[in-house]
């Protein structure tokens, strides 16, 4: 059968605890897929272990324009960076940062943030040792902001960047999700819904692959059995998919004390919290692997 569901895992080099949490779910579970982030000290070490892994498994640059610190140097990046050196922006913040700056330092602000992927993208390339194809996401799906996707664009024939992740994911809440995805995820869901449908044609035009559907950001840090099933059934009542990324977090740390990579305390939360296991534990159940197969085996057959 031809890999229509791939089982993605995000955050892969932030932490060697987070990524041997990911191997193992590679080894043991449903994990078929991973972005890697290449801005962190544990980035040598961790991308070493996956040449001793027996699976073939997909692997894409996790571009990081918001955590952590970058690998330019300070004075170059000056506009991404607070005083410590570390990325100051969210999402909407580097956005909004585009949007109110005049034209002078929207210029700027491009290209700080075109050298900094850059040098995301020569160091995942050279530990990797891959410089036939290049898979591309993003750290909160920051890609996703037209101005840094057309940077992406731009540099797209000089790394050879084949598959862009697109996170264009249908309505499947009902009765039984809504209750718990009645927050701020659904705003998310919508805008990227929305950049989404734009992304695409600049994809289209350059002859760059992308995802066809993408489950992950209505159920973000708490992915469920439920938010898969529902998802795939939804899905199966539209055309024949080609391709379906479903995204969890499965990393996970014991402490929030362990985190040396960044001051954010948001950040720190995030991974020390126990929906971080509750997602890697998600990746061994056999329920979720029959409802894969169920799927996968349905769309290969259409």
């Amino acid at each position: 059968m031809n890999k229509i569901i791939n089982i993605h895992a995000d955050d892969y080099g932030i932490d060697s605890e987070i990524s041997d949490n990911i191997i193992s779910s590679i080894n043991y579970g449903l994990t078929n897929s991973i972005s890697i982030v290449c801005n962190t000290k544990a980035f040598t070490e961790d991308i070493k272990k996956l040449r001793k892994l027996d699976k073939n498994i997909r692997k894409s640059i996790h571009l990081n324009l918001v955590e952590g610190f970058p690998l330019s140097e300070k004075s170059e990046v000056y506009m991404i960076v607070d005083e410590d050196g570390e990325f100051k922006y969210s999402f909407t913040g580097l956005w909004l940062k585009y949007l109110l700056s005049p034209r002078k330092k929207r210029i700027e602000l491009i290209e700080q943030i075109k050298l900094e992927i850059e040098n995301q993208i020569k160091i995942f390339l050279k530990y990797s040792k891959n410089t036939k194809k290049l898979n591309i996401d993003s750290h909160m799906h920051l890609h996703m902001i037209p101005f840094v996707f057309n940077i992406i664009i731009s540099l797209s024939k000089i790394y050879k960047i084949q598959f862009v992740r697109i996170p264009y994911e249908i309505n499947y809440y009902n009765y039984k999700t809504f209750p718990r995805l009645f927050n701020i995820n659904i705003i998310k869901h919508l805008l990227l819904n929305s950049l989404s449908k734009v992304n695409i044609h600049k994809l289209k035009k350059h002859k760059i692959k992308h995802n066809e559907y993408f489950i992950g950001v209505l159920a973000t840090g708490s992915m469920s059995i439920d938010d898969v099933k529902f998802a795939l059934e939804k899905i199966n009542k539209r055309n024949n998919p080609k391709s379906i990324d479903i995204l969890f977090h499965p990393g996970g740390i014991k402490s929030e004390n362990s985190v040396d990579w960044t001051n954010n305390l948001s950040f720190k939360n995030y991974y020390a919290s126990k929906n971080r296991y509750n997602e890697l534990n998600l990746l061994f159940s056999n329920r979720l692997k029959d409802i894969v197969n169920h799927y996968e085996i349905i769309f290969n057959h259409r």
